[in-house]
């Protein structure tokens, strides 16, 4: 069975998704801090605390709509996305295995997403349980794109910028579990998923313009 987005969507879209599913997400975090400026700590707070509902009522709705929706974009993304590397890498076995495996990682993380959104912290250990594996899964995707984008010539600079925004994205839970740098894990969060929304966002915009 096909489930290929470009059937009905063209590249163009694509990449714009690409580009639009961090732009969401962020502006909702933003503006749900924004709402409760009088008690979330970038050092003693977690990003998902923003989403709960029993402390912060109808507010939680900004926190969890915002991933909501952009991970239900990421989905058509994703899809497209590996339909589209699939191409690229057709002739090239090593790279085209380093793409499935990437992107099986990825889609994992974006279900993980829309789980973050629907089950919020009102639902733990639901909510621990999708965040840990969004936040496990996406430097995973990272090395696997970068392996195979550093394959090929044209793709190399992708390819070590994934490698590098997974390092980081790695690198920071790494660091936090060993020193706990802060108490709480808005920092790590932030870091983490603002590195590989950096990637993502470039591959679209090269998406966007291939069209």
């Amino acid at each position: 069975m096909n489930f290929d987005p470009r059937r009905f969507i063209s590249i163009r879209t694509i990449g714009l998704l690409g580009v639009l599913c961090p732009i969401i997400a962020y502006t909702g975090i933003i503006i749900a801090i924004f709402l409760n400026l009088d008690w979330f700590s970038w050092t003693d707070s977690a990003l998902s605390d923003l989403g709960h509902y029993e402390n912060l009522g109808i507010r939680a709705f900004v926190f969890n709509g915002g991933l909501f929706i952009s991970g239900v974009l990421a989905l058509i993304f994703c899809l497209a996305f590996y339909y589209q590397e699939k191409e690229q890498f057709k002739d090239d076995k090593i790279g085209n295995f380093l793409i499935v495996i990437g992107v099986i990682a990825l889609f994992i993380a974006v279900l993980a997403l829309i789980g973050i959104g629907i089950f919020s912290e009102d639902f733990n250990p639901i909510h621990r349980f999708v965040s840990e594996v969004f936040f496990t899964c996406i430097p995973f995707a990272m090395w696997f794109f970068g392996g195979a984008f550093y394959r090929k010539a044209e793709l190399k600079v992708m390819g070590l910028l994934a490698l590098l925004v997974g390092t980081i994205a790695g690198i920071t839970w790494i660091s936090y579990f060993i020193f706990h740098f802060v108490s709480g894990v808005a920092i790590p969060e932030a870091v983490s998923s603002i590195a590989v929304s950096i990637w993502i966002v470039i591959r679209g915009v090269q998406y966007y313009q291939s069209s």
